[in-house]
């Protein structure tokens, strides 16, 4: 059997105007951002009802983590601390609800997730879609590489 070869062609684009006037659009133009912003907060919802599950977890951390990588990108920096403690709340939260069962939050943890949260909203109305799809990249060239915090 031969082996396969490491060549992979890059990308065409095919409209390459329509490409640079997308990237530079706000975030806020995009359809697809009113339902990604009714999934986080259902998601918060959830929780705040003590009825999250594992998969709605996922989706509130991701959301923190475009916020951390945005972050990184200087928007919204001033407000790292407040992030970062809501990260911090999320994984307490976790990691306790794998023991006991049932991910269900304090008041601060859910004061936390909320404001970090509420950050995460505040990125989203000022940021382009260049900046947004260089976040994501970010988070998972991070997650690939190992550099993220593993919950269980």
């Amino acid at each position: 059997m031969r082996k396969r070869s490491r060549y992979r062609p890059k990308p065409v684009i095919l409209d390459t105007m329509a490409h640079v006037r997308m990237s530079i659009a706000p975030v806020t133009d995009m359809p697809k951002l009113v339902d990604c912003r009714i999934r986080n907060h259902d998601c918060l919802a959830q929780l705040a009802q003590g009825k999250a599950t594992k998969a709605e977890l996922n989706v509130i951390i991701a959301a923190l983590n475009v916020a951390e990588a945005l972050i990184m990108q200087d928007v919204g920096e001033e407000y790292l601390q407040q992030l970062r403690d809501g990260q911090d709340a999320i994984v307490e939260l976790s990691r306790r609800g794998i023991e006991r069962g049932a991910f269900i939050a304090t008041g601060p943890q859910l004061t936390a997730i909320n404001w970090a949260m509420e950050l995460h909203d505040a990125q989203l109305d000022v940021i382009t879609v260049a900046q947004l799809e260089r976040a994501i990249a970010k988070v998972q060239a991070i997650v690939r590489s190992g550099g993220a915090r593993a919950i269980a």
